[in-house]
């Protein structure tokens, strides 16, 4: 048989497949599935339904966390710009969400001063589209430049403001994705960009009752849980699986070794997956799991170690009423 023969018989998966196999997100779906201890990175809920299912999820009765930083910044945003006590030159925010709390914060700097830069950062053009929008027309003297990529990339800029100081912002408990060695590596990239004086805002879930936590995770109406197994659909829809929903089991709980809430999907029963675009058969014991998220939580003693590890020491610590949230204030030292 010739060479040209042979080749005709090979089957050549459809472009779109092959495309979807070699994106990021299917390269994160394989290494997941093969590993020992199955793992999707929870950055990977986040296509469109899944981000509509989690703004439905912060204003859930039991999920405190948004509330909680929104009445902080509500309350009290012109304290934190006192804390500052010096001009801000411009603030930096680093996943700049829906903007609502950063408003009122850039609102509390105008009242006392007539210049300032706005740079958010997010790696969605939607997203900075967006804060883009609504910031032109809630703040029009505020000048803003911003920044569509990744934290790391960001980072490696780090020109100095023409005047005053300058604020990062890390808000809504993102800080809480990482380990907390993770987390001590990241604030130290903030404070090699930042400049001695400059200011870091860090929102921060602190530790508590346990099942005020579990109830934030594994809502009454299952929202959460539709955010989870949306990633099986994420993953039939964009990648040719045959996940069957109705066998997982959404699974979060209170891990106090690692003072972390973690979320799973549990396999109700052994089965076999096929995802067509990565040609790959993932198999699954009964209860074997897929770890989508670790939530880190804080005590205030972890707080300060962390800024203490990573160059800054805490200015201010800003709490709601019930002491379920903080945002850190710290100086790069």
């Amino acid at each position: 048989m010739s060479v040209e023969a042979t080749s005709r018989t090979i089957p050549q998966r459809p472009a779109p497949m092959a495309a979807a196999a070699n994106s990021e997100f299917g390269l994160a779906v394989e290494q997941g599935l093969k590993a020992d201890q199955k793992a999707i990175s929870s950055r990977y809920l986040y296509d469109s339904r899944g981000s509509a299912l989690f703004v439905e999820i912060t204003q859930l009765d039991e999920y405190y966390l948004s509330r909680c930083e929104d009445e902080i910044f509500r309350d009290q945003a012109h304290r934190i710009v006192q804390a500052i006590g010096s001009e801000i030159a411009e603030v930096v925010e680093l996943g700049c969400g829906d903007g609502f709390k950063t408003e009122r914060l850039l609102q509390a700097i105008q009242d006392e001063q007539s210049q300032l830069k706005f740079v958010p950062v997010d790696i969605s053009e939607d997203a900075i589209q967006t804060i883009e929008e609504r910031m032109t027309d809630a703040l029009p003297g505020v000048r803003l430049d911003s920044f569509t990529g990744d934290y790391d990339h960001f980072l490696q800029r780090n020109a100095k403001p023409t005047s005053g100081a300058r604020l990062v912002l890390f808000l809504g408990s993102n800080i809480g994705n990482f380990t907390h060695a993770e987390a001590s590596r990241f604030v130290r990239q903030i404070h090699q960009y930042c400049n001695t004086g400059d200011y870091l805002l860090l929102g921060l879930d602190l530790k508590k009752d346990i099942d005020l936590l579990h109830a934030a995770y594994n809502d009454n109406r299952g929202v959460t849980a539709e955010f989870n197994f949306n990633l099986l659909e994420r993953m039939n829809r964009e990648l040719g699986a045959n996940f069957d929903r109705n066998k997982f089991r959404h699974h979060g709980y209170y891990n106090a070794q690692l003072g972390a809430m973690q979320s799973y999907l549990v396999s109700t029963e052994a089965q076999s997956v096929a995802v067509e675009a990565l040609d790959l058969v993932a198999h699954f014991d009964c209860l074997e799991a897929i770890h989508l998220e670790d939530s880190h939580k804080y005590s205030l003693q972890d707080i300060h170690r962390l800024a203490a590890h990573s160059g800054f020491r805490v200015q201010e610590l800003f709490s709601d009423s019930r002491d379920y949230f903080v945002d850190a204030l710290l100086q790069k030292v």
